[in-house]
């Protein structure tokens, strides 16, 4: 679990990661169907995930553009 400059919470799961959106209460779901392990943020909004059996993702929580 981590928590964005923004306040939102992530999360790891078996589905990709989701972000929660403590102000709105609202879940959105991103690299779905790919089961992200552990995730570490950096201050320039890259988040790189780890996958059981996918490898290594970079995600930009600021865009959603994953590679």
């Amino acid at each position: 679990m981590l928590e964005d400059e923004e306040g939102n919470i992530w999360f790891n799961g078996r589905n990709g990661l989701k972000k929660y959106n403590l102000q709105t209460g609202d879940f959105t779901y991103y690299l779905e169907g790919i089961e992200t392990v552990s995730s570490i943020l950096g201050k320039d909004g890259i988040m790189w995930a780890t996958t059981s059996g996918r490898g290594l993702y970079r995600f930009n929580t600021r865009t959603g553009e994953s590679k």
